[in-house]
């Protein structure tokens, strides 16, 4: 079941009305408009699932995506982006939090390293493969942070990167749908997008609870392109991770990393990304 909320469409911090997105679906029913409704999706995650792996297999989450035919994104409709590592800077307070988890539950501590590299995966999975534990385990790790996330989690604890905020802003005046697309919860993802004053630009906003098939799977992605009837083709996902690279390329659109946040550039070009940028605003 798909539960829908209208926004008004106008950015907060500018009177300009935005341009018309030229490439998108204007048929009733799939507007192309800032009126696009967010995406809440209650289907439950199973956890593993679309993964490419079991979990516990790091080395298993990459798996061969047939290259796309090259051809040239002149100007992309739909923009979607990632959270963590792409338009936020939460690297420490995730870790953090995951070593807090740990110590409460008097487990092993994994190294911080281990722990980023699992950054981008639903958070059951990420302590499954960070921590080597069983699902059941994963879950209980998993709810025990989120109430440590919520103490946690100050204002101001995630900061957006440089030139993200003015970059949004400047792909919405110009007609540009923009969209988030996390494994974080709605719930969470959603105020980080208030907390910002971005979410009113954004045409959709999916997170992990939202979906079936998380990241890498390129389920997220695909419900985006259905709700704004937008074409693969005319799409770009942008992310730090290979996580968000696989997830784009499997649903045919086009593909952006990263190299500021939690991925290095040479797992973005294992993963497959078209392009590559080491500071946000060189998308416009």
């Amino acid at each position: 079941m798909i539960d829908t909320q209208q926004h008004n469409g106008k950015p907060k911090h500018s009177n300009k009305e935005p341009d018309k997105p030229e490439h998108c679906n204007k048929e009733p029913g799939k507007s192309a408009s800032y009126n696009t409704p967010f995406i809440s999706v209650t289907t439950p995650l199973s956890l593993g699932e679309g993964q490419g792996g079991e979990a516990g297999e790091p080395g298993e989450l990459v798996e061969f995506v047939e290259p796309r035919e090259p051809d040239k994104l002149v100007e992309p409709s739909l923009y979607i982006f990632d959270f963590d590592g792409t338009l936020g800077d939460s690297k420490h307070l995730i870790v953090k939090t995951m070593q807090d988890t740990c110590r409460e539950l008097n487990m092993d501590q994994p190294t911080e390293d281990a722990y980023a590299a699992t950054i981008g995966l639903p958070l059951e999975q990420c302590f499954a493969v960070a921590c080597h534990v069983d699902d059941a385990t994963a879950d209980r790790c998993a709810t025990v942070y989120r109430d440590i996330f919520r103490r946690n989690n100050r204002p101001g604890a995630v900061p957006p990167f440089p030139g993200v905020l003015d970059t949004l802003r400047t792909l919405h005046e110009h007609g540009r749908l923009i969209a988030l697309a996390s494994s974080r919860c709605h719930e969470s993802l959603q105020g980080f997008a208030q907390e910002y004053s971005i979410d009113d630009w954004l045409c959709a906003l999916v997170g992990a609870d939202d979906v079936t098939h998380a990241k890498p799977d390129a389920e997220p992605v695909n419900v985006i392109l259905q709700s704004t009837g937008c074409k693969p083709e005319d799409t770009l996902v942008v992310g730090d991770t290979r996580f968000d690279i696989l997830m784009g390329r499997k649903a045919g659109a086009h593909t952006c990393g990263v190299t500021y946040g939690n991925g290095s550039r040479e797992e973005l070009e294992e993963a497959g990304a078209e392009q590559i940028i080491d500071q946000f605003d060189k998308l416009i």
